[in-house]
């Protein structure tokens, strides 16, 4: 199997040192750049398997960035995951990312993340053409694939991503039952999957308090740079 090529964006120069460390360790080639343009340029010049990103940089965003290779049919097919102190999945999602990750970050979930999204096979394909329609807000078809994803290859790294999105599918369509149980699953797959346990705590909040706290305390165990998170379990810690 060829080395895969990760491009990393991020006007910090110690980060950029640190992430590229760890991704070189783990047996990746690694690019980087200070900024949208500089990034730009290595992505139309190497055409890497995956682009990592910082959102908050001087000139342009992480988000401009990844409309702009979106929008470019030579780069649109290469995965995009956020990595950042911001916490706004949703936008990222909106512009066309395949995952977000928090700063300060973990290295094993980061590298975790890597794998699953340069998974190859055609679950990965799906996958994104399931977040395509999520973006277009074309519920029905988004929930199409994601259940493509699943009858395809349910024990992949990638289900418990599509687990995700489907469970979201179910909060938008204001189905809890049907969302608490994907969530649930998606847990029994890997129980340190943080954002599964955000989205639990969010769900029993109103219904079941101390079964929310728990699911935010544990989101906060395995991921504690989510000040949202942080005062909800501040709140319904003085309640309980």
């Amino acid at each position: 199997m060829s080395q895969k090529t990760i491009l990393y964006v991020d006007d910090e120069e110690d980060i950029r040192l640190v992430v590229s460390a760890c991704l070189e360790d783990a047996g990746y080639r690694v690019l980087t750049a200070p900024n949208v343009a500089e990034g730009l340029k290595a992505a139309f010049a190497e055409f890497p398997d995956l682009v990592i990103s910082d959102v908050m940089m001087p000139d342009e965003s992480g988000y401009a960035f990844c409309t702009k290779l979106k929008a470019d049919p030579a780069t649109k097919d290469i995965p995009v995951v956020f990595l950042t102190v911001m916490d706004d999945e949703t936008t990222g999602m909106e512009v066309g990312a395949t995952a977000f990750l928090q700063k300060p970050f973990e290295e094993e979930e980061l590298l975790k993340t890597v794998q699953d999204v340069l998974q190859p096979g055609d679950s990965r394909a799906i996958l994104d053409a399931a977040l395509s329609f999520l973006r277009e807000n074309k519920i029905e078809e988004a929930t199409a694939k994601l259940q493509e994803v699943l009858e395809t290859d349910g024990q992949s790294p990638l289900a418990v991503w599509a687990r995700y999105y489907l469970g979201q599918v179910h909060q938008h369509r204001g189905d809890a039952e049907a969302a608490t149980a994907v969530y649930s699953d998606c847990l029994s797959q890997d129980p340190n999957f943080w954002r599964a346990h955000v989205r639990m705590g969010l769900l029993y909040e109103g219904s079941d308090p101390p079964r929310a706290l728990k699911h935010f305390q544990r989101a906060l165990s395995l991921n504690a740079n989510q000040p949202d998170v942080q005062a909800r379990v501040q709140k319904l810690s003085s309640s309980y």
